[in-house]
């Protein structure tokens, strides 16, 4: 499935295994749909549904120091 260009978060990004740049999206479906998926725990199905802002205010607080995953 190809995602829209407006989904993306350009202002966030990391490196995948290839050196790619990827940037986080949000959902297109379900009860996360317009949200990014974060997630602070080991358990992959506790994924969160953030805003822009939450996940930004998430970001600048250090929430992601010691743990924390968005999908990308």
């Amino acid at each position: 499935m190809l995602l829209k260009e407006e989904v993306f978060f350009p202002d966030v990004w990391s490196f995948d295994e290839n050196e790619k740049k990827v940037h986080p999206y949000t959902g297109e479906r379900g009860e996360k749909t317009g949200l990014y998926s974060v997630n602070f725990t080991n358990d992959t199905n506790k994924f969160q549904g953030y805003t822009e802002d939450q996940l930004v205010g998430a970001i600048v607080s250090g929430k992601f120091k010691q743990r924390g995953t968005i999908r990308m």
